[in-house]
C-alpha cells in the first residue's frame, strides 16, 4: 500500500515594510500538541533579540501596549482564517484595519509601527527563522530605528490557518515624545502628524535626536547572514511581493543594510559570493537595490545578493562588498557563514530517475537538485513501512527500519528514486 505526503506551498507577503510568512506544516498531518503560548512568546522574543544581537543591533524591550495589539491581530487571523495585515470591520475580532490603527486602538501613541507575522509555524523558532529567510521581512526585523516589540500568538484547529505569530515593532523614544506636552509658544521648529493626536507638536530637535540616539548606537553596517553564522539555510523560495518573480527556488539571500546615521549615500561597486569549500565564485547571482527592486520597497541603503541557484549543504561561503561612501572613499567588507548539514548521509538526486543502494536502520537525506528555477517537490508517493518527511521543498528525510523487507520506490510527478535495501 502506498502512502502519500504533500508539502504545502510557502508564501511570503509583505506590504509597506510589514510582512507575513506562511510557514505551513510540511506534511498533510496537523499540529496535535497545543503550544504553551506564554513559553513560545518568550521564546520568540529571546530568539529575535539573540538574532539582532548577533548582527550587532540593539536589542528590543517588550511593550505591553504593542503586545495587546499583536495578540488581538493573532486572534483575528485565527477566528477568520484570514492571514493578512488588514482587518475588516465587519468581521469578528476587528480592532483596526491596519497595524498602525490596531496599535493606536490598543493605546499606543506613536505612528511609527512595523509588523511581521507568520502563519502555521509550529513554534517560535520556526516562525522567526522563516521570517528571516525572506528579504523584506528580514529588513523589518533588523531595522535600526526600533527598540520595542509586541508579540502575539494564537493557535486553533482551522483548516487554513492553525497558528499565527504577530510581531509589532516600535520606538520607545517616539512613544514618550508623543505623550509629553511641549510649550509651543517658545521659538523653534516643531513637527506634527507623527502621533496618534496628529495635532500634537514635538520640537524637531527632540524628534531628530530620538532617531539619531538609537542609530548612533547601532553598527555602521548590518550583515545577514551575520559573520560566523552557522546552520544557515541554503535556499530561498518565494515572497509576495517577490524579489525574484521569475524564480520559485533559488539560493539563500545575502543582505546588507547601511546605517543612515553614518552613511547618507552608498555606491556599491561589487557584491560577490564565494564557495570557500570548493574555492569558486558563485557566478549566477542577481543584485537587488533601490533602483532594481521590482517592488520598490528597498531604501537606497539596502542591498541583497540573490544566488540564482540553491547554495550547497554543509558549505562555507564568503561574501564580499566593495563600495564608496558619499565622499567617494572606497571601502570593503568580507564575512563568512556556513550552511547547515542535514541529518544522515546526503544523497544528491540530479536526474529524473536514480537508483541507489541504502542500508536499513539508517537515516538519509534525499536532495532533489532543482532541474530548473521552478522545480519544487510538492507531492510524493512511497510505500508503507518507511519514515519519510520533508526538510524543505526539494529535500526529503528518509529512514529505513531494520525490519523493512524489499526495495522502495519514492516518486513525485517528475522524479523517481528506486532504493535497493541492504
Amino acid at each position: 500500500m502506498l502512502r502519500f505526503v504533500s508539502i504545502c506551498a510557502a508564501v511570503v507577503v509583505t506590504c509597506n515594510g510589514w510582512g507575513w510568512f506562511d510557514t505551513k506544516k510540511e506534511t498533510t498531518e496537523t499540529i496535535t500538541t497545543p503550544m504553551d503560548i506564554s513559553l513560545e512568546t518568550d521564546e520568540a522574543f529571546d530568539r529575535l533579540n539573540l538574532l539582532r544581537e548577533a548582527v550587532g543591533l540593539n536589542t528590543l524591550e517588550r511593550n505591553e501596549i504593542l503586545d495587546r495589539a499583536a495578540e488581538a491581530h493573532a486572534r483575528y487571523i485565527l477566528l477568520n482564517q484570514e492571514p493578512s495585515h488588514y482587518e475588516s470591520e465587519s468581521k469578528q475580532g476587528f480592532t483596526g484595519k491596519t497595524p498602525r490603527e490596531r496599535a493606536l486602538a490598543a493605546g499606543y501613541a506613536s505612528l511609527f509601527v512595523q509588523e511581521n507575522f507568520s502563519t502555521n509555524a509550529e513554534d517560535a523558532q520556526h516562525s522567526v527563522t522563516s521570517l528571516m529567510s525572506a528579504v523584506y521581512h528580514r529588513f523589518t526585523f533588523l531595522n535600526m530605528k526600533s527598540d520595542i516589540v509586541g508579540i502575539g500568538i494564537a493557535e486553533g484547529k482551522g483548516k487554513k490557518v492553525r497558528s499565527a505569530f504577530v510581531y509589532l515593532l516600535g520606538n520607545a523614544a517616539y512613544e514618550r515624545l508623543c505623550r509629553k506636552d511641549f510649550d509651543t509658544s517658545q521659538a523653534g521648529d516643531y513637527l506634527y502628524g507623527v502621533c496618534r493626536d496628529t495635532q500634537h507638536y514635538i520640537p524637531e530637535k527632540r524628534y531628530r535626536s530620538a532617531s539619531e540616539d538609537l542609530l548612533r548606537f547601532n553598527p555602521k553596517i548590518a550583515l545577514y547572514p551575520y559573520d560566523g553564522e552557522k546552520e544557515v539555510s541554503p535556499v530561498f523560495y518565494e515572497e509576495d511581493p517577490d524579489p525574484l518573480p521569475d524564480y520559485e527556488v533559488s539560493g539563500f539571500p545575502v543582505t546588507v543594510s547601511f546605517n543612515p546615521y553614518y552613511f547618507k549615500k552608498v555606491t556599491l561597486e561589487r557584491f560577490e559570493l564565494y564557495d570557500t569549500t570548493r574555492r569558486r565564485q558563485i557566478q549566477r547571482t542577481r543584485l537587488i537595490e533601490a533602483t532594481t527592486d521590482p517592488n520598490g520597497i528597498f531604501t537606497p541603503l539596502q542591498f541583497a545578493l540573490m544566488p540564482l541557484r540553491r547554495l550547497e549543504y554543509d558549505t562555507e561561503y564568503e561574501a564580499v562588498i566593495v563600495f564608496r561612501d558619499e565622499k567617494g572613499k572606497r571601502l570593503q567588507k568580507r564575512w563568512r557563514f556556513h550552511t547547515y548539514a542535514p541529518e544522515g548521509e546526503l544523497i544528491r538526486i540530479e536526474k529524473r530517475i536514480r537508483r541507489v543502494r541504502l542500508k536499513k536502520g539508517t537515516t538519509y537525506t534525499l536532495y532533489f537538485v532543482p532541474l530548473d528555477e521552478h522545480e519544487t517537490i510538492k507531492d510524493v508517493r512511497y510505500p508503507n513501512g518507511i519514515e519519510l518527511h520533508f526538510v524543505d521543498h526539494n529535500t526529503l528525510s528518509l529512514y529505513i527500519p531494520r525490519d523493512y523487507d524489499g526495495d522502495i520506490t519514492i516518486e513525485s510527478d517528475k522524479r523517481k528514486v528506486i532504493v535497493e535495501t541492504e
